[in-house]
């Protein structure tokens, strides 16, 4: 015999642009930690984390459309090009969406593959 419920499941809490911002600036504060504000809110510290990535991503997503964002590009040296004449002159096509930036500068060359001789990937 099949049993239907008639509990309604609970809705998920929906909180206010305000309130967000009043947690996230509390956690901002010197010695907050993000778990002790969440749960003296009766929040999960999931959800603030949740909430500070989210805020994260907006803030990048308005300095790329803006133009003016700063976009770390971690390089790792190389040992087998020690010497700055073995650099080539070169530009780095960079793009995102309909966003498109291109760096120009020394490049290196390519590399190649120790198993076929053939230039190193391309993207």
């Amino acid at each position: 015999m099949d049993k239907v419920s008639t509990v309604a499941r609970p809705r998920r809490r929906e909180y206010s642009a305000e309130f967000k911002t009043t947690v996230l600036e509390q956690i901002r504060q010197e010695g907050a930690s993000v778990a002790g504000v969440a749960l003296s809110h009766g929040l999960n510290p999931n959800m603030v984390h949740r909430w500070m990535r989210e805020g994260r991503q907006r803030q990048l997503l308005a300095a790329l459309q803006s133009g003016s964002a700063f976009v770390p590009l971690h390089i790792k040296s190389s040992p087998a090009v020690g010497h700055p004449s073995a650099l080539l002159p070169g530009a780095v096509h960079l793009a995102h969406g309909s966003w498109r930036q291109t760096v120009a500068g020394p490049t290196m060359p390519a590399r190649q593959s120790a198993a076929d001789g053939r230039p190193g990937r391309v993207w």
